[in-house]
């Protein structure tokens, strides 16, 4: 798998991070924080990008609409009271 194979035997985080450390090196180093910070909330949120919300929608963070940069918002299953962003990519 790489780098981390000896670092993690969690399989599901090994692939997520291999798939999305440069997207997340890109948001960190505008924010000027540690990849690390952003790959953790992102795997925590989108249950390693298998979550509802990362897989359809394309949000890894569970952003609220309206957020910046989103393409549009809707409703989540069964809430009628909150927005959630949608994104075109990471």
């Amino acid at each position: 798998m790489g780098a981390y194979d000896k670092a993690c035997n969690n399989t599901e985080a090994v692939r997520f991070i291999q798939k999305y450390k440069n997207d997340c090196e890109i948001i960190a180093n505008q924010l000027e924080v540690p990849v690390e910070f952003i790959l953790a909330v992102a795997a925590k949120e989108s249950r390693y990008g298998q979550g509802r919300i990362a897989t359809e929608y394309n949000n890894f963070f569970s952003m609220h609409g309206p957020a910046p940069l989103q393409l549009s918002k809707v409703h989540p299953q069964g809430s009628h009271d909150v927005w959630v962003a949608t994104y075109t990519s990471f």
